[in-house]
């Protein structure tokens, strides 16, 4: 009687410390993958920083304007002949995203938008999104300028909006 006693109680200190191994190793692993997260948001959070801070500036300077005279914020078009501003791949601009490219299509920028996600393929080339996207864009012809251009088609919306 006073082993079966014995063994339940070993029996019971085992599956206690069971259980603190699994709680411990659970806890590691968490702590391990919100680690990897932060990581990996970081970039991400400095672009969203970035964003917030120029639209911020650009907010402050636009309080002096009256309604009538204040413009939408527009994103500029680079020049037809203008040079990358980074040719380094390692040294890519924070904006230099798949998102930018994806609004330089919007715009009719299309040569922009290639160099962008060639960019990013040379950083990441396991990127099958921004692969598919350069591929889609590959037969696509630079948008004519002038008075050959055709007008937008006025029923299709933008899904861009500006702040």
């Amino acid at each position: 009687e006073q082993q079966a006693q014995t063994a339940a109680k070993v029996e019971q200190v085992r599956v206690e410390e069971e259980d603190k191994a699994r709680q411990r190793q659970a806890s590691e692993v968490l702590a391990r993958v919100q680690a990897q997260q932060k990581e990996k948001m970081a970039p991400l959070q400095r672009t969203i920083d970035e964003i917030r801070r120029k639209v911020e500036e650009q907010a402050a300077r636009n309080a002096g304007a009256s309604a009538a005279q204040a413009a939408p914020v527009l994103v500029p078009k680079p020049a037809a002949a203008a040079k990358p501003v980074v040719d380094d791949p390692d040294e890519m601009d924070d904006f230099m995203t798949a998102a930018v490219a994806d609004i330089y299509v919007k715009q009719g920028l299309v040569k922009e938008a290639q160099r962008i996600y060639e960019r990013i393929l040379k950083r990441e080339p396991g990127n099958g999104d921004v692969r598919a996207k350069l591929g889609a864009l590959q037969g696509k012809a630079a948008p004519a300028i002038g008075p050959e251009a055709k007008a937008p088609d006025p029923v299709k919306k933008s899904k861009v909006s500006y702040l």
